[in-house]
């Protein structure tokens, strides 16, 4: 091999090597800030709000609202309308928002509430309609469920829910 073909080589390399060398610092800066696993973790903490925002539904139908307060970060802060009997939640009617810092979200649901109270006041008549059945008032329609989350030692917790007339 002559002086000739080792220097270019050399010089090839080295050039090689500058030119690698913000590469390589670009790719560990990358791994550090990965927009893939980012990406992922967002969706892992969407996928934890929809399940705890499901949860809650379907506790507020079976009437468990001892258990639906076991959801809240706050569970003595947990109120819920003794006249609710069904939440139905309207398909692709829903806004999730997760906070940058991820420990944060809001979502707002459309919901088709089916309630169901007493008639009031009581009087006699009233009381034989109840005998026989009857004696309440039902009602449905339209409302927005409006819940805030809060993320407290990796576990998301429901820190407001309301349900909302449109």
């Amino acid at each position: 091999m002559t002086d000739q073909t080792a220097s270019t080589r050399r010089a090839f390399l080295k050039g090689g090597a500058i030119l690698a060398a913000p590469l390589t610092a670009a790719t560990a800066a990358h791994a550090a800030t990965d927009p893939a696993a980012e990406r992922l973790a967002l969706l892992e903490d969407e996928k934890a709000v929809r399940g705890l925002q499901a949860a809650l539904v379907q506790r507020l139908n079976a009437g468990a609202h001892d258990a639906a307060a076991e959801l809240f970060a706050e569970p003595q802060n947990a109120a819920f309308d003794p006249a609710v009997r069904r939440v139905t939640t309207e398909a692709d009617a829903e806004f999730l928002e997760v906070q940058p810092g991820r420990t944060q979200a809001s979502a707002r649901l459309a919901v088709s509430v089916a309630t169901e109270a007493p008639v009031e006041p009581w009087c006699p008549l009233v009381d034989m309609a109840r005998q026989q059945g009857e004696g309440v008032v039902r009602a449905a329609g339209r409302r927005v469920l409006e819940t805030d989350y809060v993320k407290r030692d990796g576990v998301w917790k429901i820190a407001r829910a309301e349900l909302r007339a449109v």
